[in-house]
Order: C-alpha cells, then sequence, then structure tokens
C-alpha cells in the first residue's frame, strides 16, 4: 500500500471517527491493521491499551505519574479519568444513596477497553439521572457508580484523543524519511 492510499485511509476513519461514524474501538482496530508496520512500539502499546484495557502496574504508574505531577504528564492518559462514587454494595441498589451524605464524589482512572464501555453505553439510557455500576471491588464490598452521562463524555473524550493520534500518525507518515525512520 502506498503512503498516499494510507494517508488517504487514515484521514477516512478520522472524518468518520470526528462525525460518530464509526466506533472507537473499529477505528482504532482499524488503524493498527493499516498502519501495523509504521507504528512504533509506544503507538502500538497506546492503541491496544484504548481497545482493550490498561494493565493494573501501568495503572498504579499513571495515578502516581498524576498525583506527583510528574514530567510529561501531558502525555498520560487523562481523557480515562472518570467521576463517581463508590458505594458500599448493601446501598447501591437504594432510590437516592447519592444524597444521602454518606458517600463523597471521587476521580478514578477507567481502564477497561473502549469495546466494553461501547458495550456498556450500547446496553444504558445516557443521561444525568442514569447511573451505572462500573467497577465491583469485592475486598471492600463495594462498587464504583457514575452517571451514565459521565461514561459518554469520557468516551467522547477518548473520541477526541484518538482523532488527536490519527493526525499524528498522519504527521508522521508525511514527514521526510530520514526523520519518519527514527521515530
Amino acid at each position: 500500500m502506498t503512503m498516499f492510499i494510507i494517508t488517504s485511509y487514515l484521514k477516512t476513519a478520522r472524518n468518520n471517527l470526528a462525525k460518530d461514524r464509526a466506533s472507537l474501538s473499529d477505528s482504532i482496530l482499524a488503524v493498527l491493521r493499516v498502519c501495523s508496520g509504521l507504528l512504533s512500539p509506544r503507538q502500538r502499546t497506546i492503541l491496544n491499551r484504548e481497545l482493550l484495557g490498561y494493565l493494573p502496574d501501568e495503572v498504579g504508574d499513571i495515578l502516581a505519574a498524576t498525583g506527583e505531577g510528574v514530567g510529561g504528564i501531558e502525555s498520560l492518559p487523562l481523557h480515562r479519568f472518570l467521576m463517581g462514587y463508590w458505594v458500599p454494595l448493601a446501598k447501591a441498589e437504594l432510590p437516592g444513596w447519592f444524597s444521602s451524605g454518606y458517600v463523597v464524589e471521587e476521580c478514578i482512572f477507567y481502564n477497561f477497553g473502549m469495546c466494553e464501555l461501547e458495550s456498556i453505553l450500547d446496553k444504558v439510557s445516557i443521561s444525568e439521572a442514569t447511573w451505572v455500576s462500573v467497577i465491583f471491588d469485592e475486598s471492600n464490598k463495594r462498587c464504583f457508580m457514575c452517571r451514565t452521562s459521565e461514561l459518554k463524555n469520557l468516551y467522547d473524550r477518548s473520541r477526541r484523543n484518538m482523532c488527536e493520534i490519527v493526525d499524528d500518525i498522519i504527521k508522521e507518515i508525511r514527514a521526510p524519511k530520514a526523520v519518519w525512520g527514527a521515530i
């Protein structure tokens, strides 16, 4: 495949993604398939993690880096942070659990893959009034609850992030070979 064809394909995939005509997981798979030999190991890892999810060790490193304000924070997947509440399992099914004062809003790193997020979003009504449990903490007998609108916001942020990644890949493909080969 010529670089012109690859670039044209990537532009189309990016535009479809930006206009919500393609799912995020399908777009990531398409980029991985078309650019497999052109991507750096770091780029492949980022795309794989977005598609399939982040490993527990990686989540720990990300949380440590954001908490310490480590340099290079702009390269972290900040679009994957999610606002919600850790709720005791005994209270999670009760109406009004979020207004009872025993839970505090928190921000977590959503480490699951986009395939799973898309599956959740397909099954729920998106609104400020609809809540869903996205993480189950068996050892502490609690679950992380968030509004479905917050999940949709995370998905939209991830979509925009993917558009930026595709733009960067296109720029690298168009760069002179001497520079591009060093990447």
